[in-house]
């Protein structure tokens, strides 16, 4: 359901105002560069860091879409160079807890 929720604002924001979302869209792609790789290297690192404790989990990410990093600019009346620092989400899921991390 949510990924139906967020495609059709994906495809509403685009719809609505496409100058913005290509705006958007192109300073995201610009900001985005080595980011993935940068963000793969810390997703494993605290994999590793968390398995090595006993905490067997997934960590997962993935990219805010377009509506969502436009709207988190119109309720925080950021400017644009801030807002690129929050395109990605990170998840934890826990798969198992030792007794002994009480």
């Amino acid at each position: 359901m949510n990924n139906i929720r967020q495609k059709l604002e994906s495809l509403s924001f685009e719809a609505m105002y496409p100058m913005r979302h290509a705006v958007l869209n192109n300073a995201v792609k610009k900001a985005r560069g080595n980011r993935r790789k940068i963000v793969d290297i810390i997703e494993n690192t605290i994999k590793n860091r968390l398995e090595q404790g006993g905490l067997n989990c997934d960590v997962a990410g993935r990219e805010k879409n377009l509506y969502s990093i436009y709207k988190k600019m119109l309720n925080k009346k950021s400017p644009w160079p801030t807002f690129l620092m929050s395109m990605r989400s990170e998840f934890f899921a826990m798969t198992s807890i030792p007794v002994t991390a009480f």
